[in-house]
């Protein structure tokens, strides 16, 4: 009776702290390769670079439009990563980061092709044309062309 009673409680406080698993956040193919562009920057940043930057921002309305799924996926990050329209007053520079892409055009069903990079101020832009691919379910650059940076 003691060891059932014992073994039914350490099972109840398993269960009481245990939390479902947050399920991964799937984006629409489009944006996972958009995001594929950005990943590399995001994580080689720095801790210090981490302090330094206000925001980064992704538009959310446009040619590529970022959906609320994206954004879901990065609450609470550090920086944080906002909608374009989340900007309050004027950017700061090298403080604030923005993201764009255009001309995405899906070449087969792994495979896109986007014109995009960030732009944080004066001197701080990078900006390619990429080709990425879906490669054992996860979307990486397999080419980036004609890169300007400043």
């Amino acid at each position: 009776m003691r060891r059932t009673l014992t073994v039914l409680t350490a099972l109840n406080i398993l269960v009481a702290t245990c939390k479902p698993a947050i399920p991964p956040v799937q984006l629409p193919d489009g944006i996972a390769a958009c995001e594929a562009v950005f990943r590399p920057w995001w994580n080689a940043l720095k801790e210090e670079d981490r302090k330094s930057i206000r925001a980064v921002y992704f538009p959310d309305n446009g040619e590529v439009a970022f959906p609320d799924s994206f954004f879901r996926k990065y609450e609470g990050s550090n920086p944080p990563v906002l909608r374009d329209s989340d900007l309050k007053g004027e950017p700061q520079e090298g403080k604030d980061w923005f993201w764009g892409f255009s001309k995405l055009k899906s070449v087969d069903e792994d495979t896109f092709e986007i014109s995009g990079g960030y732009y944080c101020g004066g001197l701080c832009a990078r900006h390619c044309d990429y080709r990425v691919a879906r490669r054992n379910g996860n979307w990486v650059i397999v080419g980036a062309s004609n890169c300007v940076v400043s």
